[in-house]
């Protein structure tokens, strides 16, 4: 998150925990979940200054593909 000075550490963790509702309740399977989190996590290690309010669109954008695939 050192890269990302506009996300606190606990908002990461807000993010993640909306993406357990979500898989739960539209029944995806646990793979599912820690794949988007993977990919979650791999995304804002590549890029820098991701603005607090786009995190939640790429978590929809790592839930979608982790269920793509």
């Amino acid at each position: 998150m050192k890269n990302h000075p506009e996300i606190p550490w606990f908002k990461r963790a807000i993010v993640i925990n909306w993406m357990l509702e979500m898989c739960t309740g539209f029944g995806c399977k646990r793979e599912s979940f820690a794949l988007a989190v993977n990919y979650l996590d791999r995304y804002l290690t590549l890029t820098q200054n991701v603005p607090l309010k786009q995190l939640q669109l790429i978590a929809a954008g790592a839930l979608s593909l982790s269920n793509k695939s």
